[in-house]
Parts: C-alpha cells; sequence; structure tokens
C-alpha cells in the first residue's frame, strides 16, 4: 500500500501515514464498529453503528451533497448533531485529534453509550444514565437519600409484585460535576426498568420537555402499568410528595427515557 502511495502521490511527504489511515478505514472499521463523526467546525459529532464491513462506491449521490468521496462504509445513525459543550469532559479528546481516523480507547466506551441510549444492558449488566441538570441546593446527604429512597420504593415494588429486586444489587456511578450523570449499574434488568419508570412516574407525565409534553398513554398489564398502579396505591402520601419534589428539583429531562419506555410497555 505505501509503495503505491508513493507512485501515485510522489509529493506526499507521508506515505506510510497515508496507507496507513487507508487500511484502517477499508479493513480495521468492521460491521458492529461504533464509529463516531465530528462536524466541519468540530462543535458538533453524531454516532454510528457500522452496518457492513466491506467498503462501498456511492453511485447516486444526492443533489447538493458537499461530501466529495465516493467509496464509503454503511452506517446507521444512532444519534446526529450532539454539541461538544454538552458531552462528559472525558470526551473532549475527541475535538483534539489530529488523525483522520483514530481509535477510541475502551476506557470511552461508558461514556459512549450512555450518549446514545440512557438505558441498555452490556456484559450482564443493565445500565440506566441520568443526566442531573441541578443538585447545588441539596447537600450530600439529601442527595444520597433521595436515591436511596428511589430505591428502597423499587424494592419494595418488586417484593408487592414477586420479582427479585435488591436495592444491594445496584452500583452507582456520579459525575461530581453540577450538572452532571448518575449512572445506576445491576444484573436486574427487571429492577432497573421499574427504578426508571418510578423516577419518570414521579416527575410527571406532564413533564414540560424541551421538545414537547410527554404524555402516557398506559393500556397494557405489563411492568409499567403494574409501577404505576404501585404509586397510585402508596398509603404514604406525606412521603411520596415529598420524594417527587426532590426528584424534581434535580431537574432531570426524562424525554429520552420516557420514548423508550413506552416502547417497553408496547411490547410487554
Amino acid at each position: 500500500m505505501t509503495e503505491i502511495i508513493k507512485k501515485k502521490f510522489p509529493e506526499e511527504g507521508r506515505p506510510g501515514f497515508i496507507s496507513q489511515q487507508l487500511i484502517e478505514f477499508s479493513y480495521n472499521i468492521k460491521k458492529g464498529d461504533v464509529v463516531i463523526i465530528p462536524s466541519a467546525s468540530s462543535e458538533y459529532i453524531s454516532i454510528g453503528e457500522v452496518t457492513k464491513t466491506p467498503i462501498f462506491i456511492e453511485e447516486n449521490k444526492k443533489v447538493g451533497e458537499e461530501c466529495p468521496f465516493l467509496k464509503r462504509k454503511a452506517v446507521k445513525w444512532l444519534k446526529k448533531d450532539i454539541s461538544l459543550d454538552r458531552l462528559d469532559s472525558a470526551l473532549l479528546v475527541l475535538k483534539y485529534s489530529q488523525k483522520t481516523i483514530t481509535k477510541i480507547s475502551d476506557k470511552l466506551s461508558p461514556y459512549i453509550d450512555r450518549e446514545i441510549t440512557p438505558i441498555y444492558i452490556k456484559k450482564d449488566n443493565a445500565h440506566l444514565s441520568l443526566s442531573v441538570q441541578k443538585n447545588d441546593n441539596n447537600g450530600a446527604y439529601a442527595f444520597f437519600q433521595t436515591w436511596s429512597e428511589l430505591l428502597e420504593l423499587t424494592e419494595e415494588f418488586g417484593k408487592e409484585n414477586d420479582l427479585e429486586i435488591k436495592k444491594e444489587s445496584f452500583d452507582l456511578k456520579i459525575n461530581v460535576q453540577s450538572p452532571g450523570t448518575i449512572e445506576f449499574i445491576t444484573y436486574s434488568v427487571i429492577g432497573l426498568v421499574a427504578l426508571s419508570v418510578v423516577i419518570v412516574a414521579l416527575i410527571g407525565a406532564d413533564f414540560e420537555s424541551k421538545t414537547r409534553p410527554i404524555r402516557f398513554s398506559i393500556k397494557s398489564d405489563g411492568l409499567i402499568k403494574k409501577v404505576t398502579d404501585f404509586l397510585d396505591s402508596k398509603q404514604d402520601r406525606l412521603f411520596k410528595k415529598q420524594l417527587i419534589e426532590k426528584v424534581k428539583d434535580m431537574e432531570i429531562n426524562p424525554d429520552e427515557l420516557a420514548k423508550i419506555l413506552e416502547n417497553v410497555n408496547k411490547k410487554s
């Protein structure tokens, strides 16, 4: 490959580097890989999944398409135009890569995974990531007490419905920045889904997101219906009211999570 570059582009000062980049693109980017591309100004990124390993030649370019390159990889775009300003600081290294193609460190994969979706399963564990927009008005004790109460409520739901949900099974990761990300990790998929429903339900079905009001239409007898019925039946109204206020005070945007739960409900 290097010799070919030397013959075709004799003025190129780094033929070995160019050939290595071509090999990366042609052969080392494979089906199932997650890829990230920056915008022209590097202010935004888009995340996608490679759907085919071989390259293909684009023979039907769209009118007005700026990209001049015809040899491409088939990619399913999962998230587009994510502002770099709102990414976790660990991912800012992506902005300063000088190579055409850079292999991302495995250490960054958890940050990328939660940018794709707030709830997912990986390596036998279920993950739930929530963006907490405000926690400065609460001390550390109050903050952790709120999440402890949410886990206890989820465990109580499990007991009432003969489901194995234990609060001790949840691990917790917190980004200390404010606003920041709080991540729950557990082997209990049903426990994580139940916790997700509890959080979204407490925030409220008429929560005003930045894009649209969220409206729930729970018609099945699946897990989501059971969780909402459980919350409605809680006798300790004062406890529930106080918990709702504390959860809302964190300004968690449940928009995307609510959409996923709606899909879970349709399939349950």
